[in-house]
């Protein structure tokens, strides 16, 4: 079995580990996985033990930089020769909603540096960052040392999506370190029956230059991708039509109304 390190980046608002977090948790560790948890919110005793199941360390940060500034922090401490895939992970999806083991192995096998679940266009293109995988081999290299190296505490969601984020995929592409996609949107048009399959009538092909797990979620879970976006279901800013996906959600035991 492959040698799997998850560095897990939470936050949560009212200090708490929600449900829904739990079951990520759960699922994460199911793979084999170790877990190391990292949280900027103040977590008290009581719900610090509601990890003890599943992680095999919790640690509290500052709540300065977002999520690399965690995954710094862990990176740093993390012996490459001790680990098949590193994995980072955080709290901002719901999810899976179908087993993690076959998208991992299946990814695993193929022939690349890293990879993520699905990649943005926005910018430029790149992995989204809410879960990345990468082998171990890609931890002992400069370009990649360089890159955390480089991280800051920015204060500015828009500057860490724009610097990190994004910067990754391309500073490891350009290194000549190679990315794929697990669940990429189709290039072709979708036909009429295809989209009615999903629940959701496209006009044309699919717009490239959105954020796909936002714009495009139930094309993407009918592919397989087994996350939704937290912030689809609390804002839903392009205002799709989400019955299907919140009827895929309450079947396996999720209440979108009560998520937190």
């Amino acid at each position: 079995m492959a040698r799997r390190l998850v560095l897990f980046a939470h936050w949560d608002a009212e200090a708490r580990i929600r449900t829904y977090v739990l079951r990520h948790l759960k699922a994460l560790r199911a793979t084999g996985a170790e877990i190391d948890f990292l949280s900027t919110s103040p977590l008290p005793a009581s719900e610090q033990k509601k990890l003890m199941p599943y992680c095999w360390r919790v640690t509290i940060l500052e709540n300065i930089g977002y999520d690399f500034t965690m995954w710094r922090h862990a990176l740093e401490q993390v012996d490459p020769k001790s680990w098949d895939h590193v994995l980072l992970v955080n709290s901002s999806v719901l999810g899976p909603l179908f087993p993690l083991d076959p998208i991992l192995d299946r990814m695993e096998c193929k022939d690349c540096d890293f990879w993520g679940m699905t990649a943005s266009p926005e910018a430029v293109p790149h992995l989204q960052s809410y879960f990345l995988s990468f082998k171990s081999s890609l931890l002992r290299e400069d370009r990649f040392r360089q890159f955390w190296a480089s991280v800051l505490p920015y204060s500015d969601k828009r500057n860490v999506v724009a610097s990190y984020e994004v910067g990754l995929t391309t500073w490891l592409r350009e290194g000549g370190f190679d990315g794929h996609v697990a669940f990429p949107l189709p290039a072709k048009p979708i036909s009429r029956w295809e989209s009615l399959k999903i629940g959701r009538l496209f006009h044309s092909k699919v717009r490239h230059d959105r954020n796909p797990i936002l714009s495009y979620p139930d094309l993407l879970i009918h592919a397989g991708l087994p996350y939704v976006k937290m912030d689809l279901i609390r804002n839903n800013s392009q205002k799709l039509r989400l019955d299907r996906i919140r009827a895929l959600l309450e079947a396996e035991g999720w209440d979108p109304d009560a998520l937190g």
